[in-house]
């Protein structure tokens, strides 16, 4: 069971854009052999509860949650957030898009509370 660190702001984002949709790409890797593990501490304290390899990288869908309330959904290749993905910050911010490496790039939609939107074009988080 995942350990809920959710607060205010996080609980009304998700409330409010519902659940993340993983796509048609959940084919894992057919050189790696993937096992499901969780709910796991990390090192940072983070809880993580997904997708490894045999290895012990988090590869294919997870989720990972942070103490402050932030929130990862989607995919990881070689320990890092990469393919499609939603990044909800403590503040509930929140970030749904394509990931490179942990960070964003592609397509993707940055909304703040407060209800302003960038829908566009990342490029190494930016």
């Amino acid at each position: 069971m995942m350990p809920d660190h959710s607060n205010e702001q996080t609980r009304s984002t998700e409330d409010r854009i519902g659940q993340f949709i993983y796509d048609h790409l959940d084919e894992p890797r057919r050189d790696l052999e993937i096992i499901s593990r969780g709910p796991y501490e990390m090192d940072n304290g983070a809880i993580f509860h997904g997708h490894w390899t045999k290895e012990g990288h988090r590869e294919g869908r997870g989720v990972q949650v942070w103490k402050d309330g932030s929130k990862y959904t989607g995919y990881w290749k070689n320990d890092m957030a990469h393919g499609k993905g939603r990044l909800l910050h403590a503040d509930g911010d929140v970030f749904e898009g394509e990931w490179y490496f942990d960070k964003a790039e592609g397509r993707g939609t940055y909304e703040h509370m407060d209800g302003a939107k960038y829908v566009g074009e990342w490029k190494e988080d930016r």
